[in-house]
């Protein structure tokens, strides 16, 4: 492990942890807990917001293993809303790619993507 020399005399310890794969090895996720589909309750839209705290920290999982919805969270969508909504996805990432392009080519001065 390096040491670095400090300005107040005392060393600094540098550490790069070890990952867990390489790039071409197969990732083993087994370490992490991946609850059942559908066990995470959907809150009410009028939840106080401490009552959501902990949301962000927990993997909600709508679909089970063979790919069907479970539990609260699948919306009572029609298909065809929900096939408007994946239409209008997929043109924001066309737009994001191009717009990006042309940003990395000086065509327009800024740019900011909505991938997520």
């Amino acid at each position: 492990m390096p040491v670095l020399n400090s300005d107040n005399g005392r060393d600094k310890r540098f550490f790069v942890p070890e990952p867990k794969a390489r790039p071409g090895d197969t990732p083993n996720f087994s370490q992490l807990p991946i609850p059942p589909a559908g066990l995470v309750a959907r809150p009410q839209t009028s939840a106080s917001p401490e009552n959501l705290r902990d949301l962000p920290f927990e993997l909600i999982r709508t679909l089970n293993e063979d790919g069907i919805p479970e539990g609260e969270w699948q919306p009572d969508v029609p298909n065809s809303i929900v096939l408007k909504i994946y239409e209008y996805m997929c043109l924001t990432r066309i737009f994001d790619t191009k717009m990006f392009r042309a940003q990395r080519q000086g065509k327009t001065s800024f740019f900011l993507a909505s991938r997520g």
